[in-house]
């Protein structure tokens, strides 16, 4: 069966850059994505699992990958936006505060988790009628291989560039060190001034991801 029937039909019309749109934060505020401006972001449907009896391979990769990928990056521009979601295998009905609580545990060289280091958006939808509209625009631009756009998994990840360009998609099982090439790359043209088109800019690594998405991904 088609995501499109499990999560309802997506109604959200995608705005015309990265940096008009903004998503709700859990302190209640918003968020504007031109606060990102000059700087590489991955945006991803982050999850801490609550699932006392499954194992959490999934989010200590994703989470232990991110935050040393962080570590690495971030002084030169790197920045990390998750956007918690209870649309897969409802896995995180949990309130925003015991998000940030669960995920302060992984925590960089420098002892702050990564509560502290990530910019956490409040718990939101990304497939659907009700999906926020970050999602919306990051989907519609880079669908997979096969033309659909639904988020398949919990981790699912987007690379947008200094420019507000939107980079690549990674799959759920794409652990976050095979995006760090193109993260040297992005930062690297940021650095010496060249930028990035849309003809060079827009990649999908959907062939690496489709056909494994749909398996158990916890």
């Amino acid at each position: 069966m088609g995501s499109r029937f499990l999560f309802g039909k997506e109604s959200v019309t995608p705005k015309g850059s990265f940096y008009d749109l903004e998503a709700l934060q859990m302190d209640g505020t918003m968020k504007r994505m031109d606060d990102f401006k000059f700087s590489v972001v991955i945006v991803t449907n982050a999850h801490p699992t609550t699932l006392t009896t499954t194992p959490i391979g999934l989010t200590n990769k994703n989470y232990s990958g991110l935050v040393k990928l962080y570590d690495k990056y971030h002084s030169r521009g790197l920045e990390i936006v998750c956007f918690p979601c209870n649309q897969f295998g409802k896995q995180e009905p949990k309130s925003n505060e015991a998000i940030l609580q669960f995920v302060s545990k992984y925590k960089g060289d420098d002892g702050k988790g990564a509560n502290e280091k990530f910019h956490f958006m409040a718990k939101s939808n990304v497939n659907g009628s009700k999906t926020n509209e970050v999602f919306s625009f990051l989907k519609s631009k880079l669908p997979w291989d096969d033309g659909t756009k639904e988020v398949r998994w919990n981790f699912g990840k987007f690379l947008v560039s200094g420019e507000g360009l939107p980079y690549k998609r990674f799959g759920s099982k794409q652990a976050p060190d095979e995006m760090e090439d193109d993260i040297e790359e992005l930062l690297t043209r940021l650095e010496t001034g060249r930028g990035s088109s849309v003809a060079d800019g827009e990649k999908s690594a959907a062939a690496a991801a489709v056909g494994k998405e749909e398996e158990t991904k916890v």
